[in-house]
């Protein structure tokens, strides 16, 4: 056959590659060597020398032509057809890259891989243009999907958005291309980097899972998918992506090292498994010493009590990057602990920050990690009297670690309750800014507070409840009798005492109710009663019919 007779001329044409000599420049130890070696058969010694003559010089590749023949020899045509394909993007002889493209091309036409064979006949033709390369290629546009050529115009549109920054347009791009082909994994892999760029983690951890389930040992696939669990706070599902990324990876370099390790920890100390993630940020250190794991670091240091050390790593980190946020927030946290002056502005400077990333939803608690510091802020600012800074930081508190907090007191018989604070100073601050619905169910929380219920009083007076304003008055007089001589100076009570004659009677007398009015006497004048005898009578009669004689 006319394939087998030039897959054969190909073969004894690298047979003879040994006696080839290289450039100058390429004339290295190594690849000296490793071509002794290949001419005397020893193919895996040859391979080590020529390995580490690529080591040695990466933009040379010469090493990895050799290396795809020897992978050829074994066997392994996939792995050699890769080593050729890498060889053809770095500096070559002329005549190693050709044959290098030959190899590629003949593989694609034998396994009527038209796609491939298109593409590699095309570059062929441009380094050489050959009327059989020429031939190969027409074959392979005959046969080849009709699809592909406009997915592949889609994704040349795709990429040059990506490169100018428009990723909302390369995006729509890509998506294009899989509705073209919905088979498309490179459309489907740039879609959901795309969608990440952009913060649309559930989609593109969507497009990562149709990935993985048509090649689940592509370690790049888990690692992003782990990477968007991350974001969306499902955190024992990012800790399962890092796990089989890392099982998948047999040969991780520097920064997946980084990032992995960098990751874990970051989900560990959001599970509270602060020993964990302190491992883990010690291990991404040991590769970049970065602010960003120096602030995340400073994060474990300090949840699990080592505040001198989590002070340290918050301020190497802060030296580098003086917005690092973790760091900035250990920092602060740092600054209240030693009631540093600092503490209150720097709470302030967490609050805007936090705002401007929670611009979307401003009434959403903050991640848990910031509640220490909006209770201080919001305490503070309540004893300021700035309502509106105080509303805003206990916005921010999460519910769950506030509790959390709760049980550590108790569990510990601290004599704080920063429940009970919590409640009394988010309280007053709405009802100083007279939300007094909110204000109401926030102070009704606060047990045993005559303070709180007093203000409870004044804000059902604010709306008209009688009832409730009654009601908590009196239960605020109780306790301190004093409450019924402020009461009659307050101008939320006065406004209802004037609409109403009874709140105004309970109020003066102290809580007494009005006596009732007496009912008057008859008039002498007045018409007799009715005979009542003659109303027993009747009803006498009534019963007797009813119950027979």
């Amino acid at each position: 056959m006319k394939f087998s007779y030039i897959l054969t001329t190909a073969c004894l044409l690298a047979l003879s590659l040994a006696a080839i000599q290289p450039v100058q420049a390429q004339n290295s130890g190594y690849y000296r060597q490793g071509k002794l070696a290949f001419s005397g058969r020893n193919y895996d010694r040859a391979y080590d020398l020529f390995k580490k003559a690529l080591q040695a010089n990466p933009s040379n590749g010469n090493p990895l032509f050799y290396m795809g023949y020897i992978l050829e020899q074994q066997n392994r045509r996939g792995d050699a057809v890769s080593a050729y394909q890498r060889a053809v993007n770095l500096r070559m002889d002329r005549d190693l890259r050709e044959k290098a493209y030959w190899k590629i091309v003949l593989h694609y036409k034998f396994t009527r891989d038209w796609e491939n064979l298109y593409v590699y006949s095309e570059k062929f033709l441009k380094f050489n243009d050959s009327s059989g390369v020429r031939k190969l290629h027409e074959l392979a546009d005959q046969n080849r999907d009709p699809r592909v050529a406009k997915v592949n115009r889609l994704m040349q549109e795709g990429r040059a958005h990506a490169k100018e920054g428009r990723v909302r347009d390369a995006a729509a791009s890509y998506r294009q291309a899989l509705s073209v082909k919905s088979d498309h994994h490179p459309a489907r892999w740039e879609l959901a980097l795309a969608r990440m760029q952009l913060k649309e983690y559930r989609d593109a951890e969507s497009d990562l899972r149709a990935l993985i389930r048509s090649d689940e040992n592509r370690w790049e696939y888990h690692y992003k998918a782990g990477i968007c669990n991350l974001q969306m706070d499902r955190h024992d599902a990012a800790l399962r992506d890092m796990e089989r990324a890392r099982s998948l990876n047999e040969k991780p370099g520097k920064s997946f090292i980084y990032f992995v390790n960098l990751a874990e920890g970051l989900a560990y100390i959001e599970r509270n498994a602060h020993t964990k993630a302190l491992q883990r940020f010690d291990s991404a250190l040991k590769v970049r010493a970065t602010p960003r794991v120096y602030g995340a670091r400073a994060r474990a240091q300090w949840e699990l009590g080592q505040f001198s050390a989590a002070d340290a790593s918050a301020k190497r980190a802060l030296k580098k990057d003086p917005d690092q946020a973790d760091a900035y927030l250990v920092s602060t946290l740092s600054a209240i602990r030693k009631r540093d002056k600092r503490a209150y502005a720097n709470s302030r400077t967490v609050l805007t920050n936090l705002e401007t990333e929670t611009k979307s939803a401003p009434g959403v608690a903050a991640a848990e990690r910031f509640t220490p510091v909006m209770l201080y802020l919001g305490r503070e600012s309540a004893r300021r009297k700035d309502w509106p800074l105080a509303i805003r930081a206990y916005e921010k508190v999460n519910m769950r670690r506030l509790q959390a907090i709760y049980d550590q007191e108790r569990q510990a018989k601290k004599k704080g309750n920063s429940l009970r604070e919590y409640n009394y100073h988010y309280g007053v601050a709405l009802f100083n800014a007279e939300r007094n619905r909110q204000a109401i169910i926030t102070l009704k929380r606060v047990e045993d507070s005559p303070e709180a219920d007093y203000l409870v009083a004044r804000a059902y007076s604010r709306e008209s409840n009688l009832n409730g304003a009654r009601d908590y008055l009196l239960k605020a007089a109780k306790a301190e009798k004093e409450y019924w001589q402020t009461a009659l100076r307050d101008d939320a009570i006065q406004k209802l005492m004037q609409k109403n004659a009874d709140f105004d009677y309970f109020v003066r007398n102290r809580g007494r109710k009005p006596e009732p009015a007496p009912t008057p006497a008859p008039a002498e004048n007045s018409a007799e009663p009715e005979n009542k005898n003659t109303v027993q009578d009747t009803q006498s009669r009534a019963a007797e019919n009813q119950t027979g004689p």
